[in-house]
């Protein structure tokens, strides 16, 4: 099957939406160690009540965090770019974390 994308691209087996355009544009511009600047979070996976470390060379501006359902919830960052995970209940989730540039990472987090 092809179809025809939004800017006229044909793709063959894939659906074209503007969200992705829109997440594609939001990346333009920045740099490779921005994007990628999360290096660890531990531990991972975590227990329930425990904090969460987020390892980065960047200013981290704020945490959110997503489970698989699509609810988010921002969370305080404390010192030392630790997260507290105490009001999630066992599950995958996925982590936000937004920097000082404006750009944002994704990360897994499964919380047990």
């Amino acid at each position: 099957r092809v179809d025809q994308g939004a800017e006229g691209c044909l793709l063959t087996g894939v659906r074209w939406d503007m969200e992705w355009l829109a997440s594609r544009e939001r990346f333009q511009g920045y740099n490779k160690a921005s994007i990628n600047a999360v290096s660890e979070i531990y531990p991972n996976p975590a227990t329930i009540g425990s904090q969460v470390s987020i390892v980065t060379k960047s200013t981290i501006l704020s945490v959110k965090i997503f489970d698989m359902v699509g609810q988010s919830k921002e969370i305080p960052l404390e010192s030392g770019n630790k997260v507290s995970i105490n009001n999630q209940s066992s599950g995958l989730y996925l982590l936000i974390v937004t920097f000082l540039d404006g750009s944002k990472q994704a990360s897994k987090l499964v919380i047990e």
